[in-house]
C-alpha cells in the first residue's frame, strides 16, 4: 500500500480505500444471455410460424428467415449488427 501511495496518491486511494477495479474488457457481439435470449425468439417465433411437425417436411428457409428477422426485431438490435445477426440465425441451422 505504501508503495502505491509513493507511486500516486489518487490510484492509492481509489485502490485501497474505495476498492475500485479495472474495468471489464468489452466482448465483440452479443454476450450470451442475449444469444440465448435471441434463439429463444427464433424458436418462439418458428413454431408460431410451423403450428405442428408436419410442418418440418416442407421447405423451412422462409420460415426460418422470418422468424430470425422477427427475432432481432423482437429484442431491438438493428443497423448491420441485425443483418449479422439474422445471417448467424439462419446458417445456424446449415451448421448444427
Amino acid at each position: 500500500m505504501l508503495s502505491d501511495q509513493a507511486a500516486c496518491p489518487f490510484r492509492a486511494f481509489a485502490r485501497h480505500r474505495l476498492a475500485a477495479r479495472d474495468l471489464e474488457k468489452p466482448a465483440e457481439g452479443l454476450d450470451a444471455s442475449k444469444r440465448g435470449k435471441l434463439a429463444h425468439a427464433l424458436m418462439k417465433n418458428l413454431w408460431e410460424v410451423l403450428k405442428d411437425s408436419s410442418a418440418l417436411e416442407h421447405d423451412l428457409e422462409p420460415a426460418i428467415a422470418s422468424a430470425a428477422a422477427a427475432a432481432v426485431k423482437e429484442l431491438q438490435i438493428e443497423g448491420r449488427f441485425a443483418d449479422l445477426e439474422r445471417t448467424r440465425l439462419c446458417a445456424s441451422r446449415a451448421s448444427g
